[in-house]
């Protein structure tokens, strides 16, 4: 999060705070990819007026590990 909506820093630190005890962990277990960084963009969709969700924009996937 960038802090730069106003000259209120305690303010700005008190929704920080705020923001940081109000959360939901969302998972998921995705297939492993056919080769190495795979990117997949992730769009999570909220229907509740208001509320935001504050994700990442995607992950690399890895494909998986053989056994020697």
């Amino acid at each position: 999060m960038v802090l730069n909506s106003n000259n209120d820093l305690i303010g700005e630190i008190e929704t920080c705070v705020r923001d940081a005890n109000t959360y939901y962990i969302l998972s998921f277990a995705p297939e492993p990819a056919d080769g190495p960084n795979d990117y997949h963009a992730i769009e999570v969709k909220i229907a509740r007026p208001k509320v935001k969700a504050q994700t990442l924009a995607g992950y690399y996937a890895q494909p998986l590990l053989k056994a020697q």
